[in-house]
């Protein structure tokens, strides 16, 4: 795989490193070894569902998480998208403080927050709104 010539590629599409060159690849091997390459660390484990009820605390310091249930290797503003959903007022309070602790990643929120309303309910007038909130709205035909 390479660019006309046998050059490198230069692709934000298949490399997000703003067009630097990758490849030329001899081989589909080779190819995936260099994509692999750029994911690590940007996919951690994760435990998926950190709430106060997963979280054991004794005598005032941690002693267990549990519920790994939805654990995995997810994007990572994963947990922090996560986190920032509360579903009762306890678990929001502590979600809103877990937040001092747990970077933020906008982008990784307001996609899982567009993605839950257009999973959700497609039709409303909530999601048909979202073209029009993403960045580069105006410059999309």
């Amino acid at each position: 795989m390479d660019s006309l010539g046998g050059h490198p590629l230069y692709s934000a599409f298949l490399f997000d490193t703003s067009y630097a060159p990758h490849g030329p690849f001899h081989s589909d091997d080779a190819f995936l070894d260099e994509v692999i390459g750029l994911l690590k660390g940007l996919i951690p484990f994760t435990h998926g569902d950190l709430a106060a009820v997963n979280i054991i605390v004794h005598n005032g310091n941690l002693s267990g998480i549990i519920d790994f249930e939805n654990s995995g290797y997810y994007p990572v503003w994963w947990e922090s998208a996560k986190c920032s959903l509360g579903f009762s007022k306890s678990d929001a309070d502590w979600k809103r403080a877990s937040q001092k602790e747990i970077p933020r990643y906008e982008e990784g929120l307001r996609w899982w927050q567009c993605w839950r309303i257009l999973e959700r309910k497609p039709e409303s007038e909530e999601a048909l709104k979202i073209p029009d909130s993403l960045p580069n709205a105006a410059s999309t035909p």
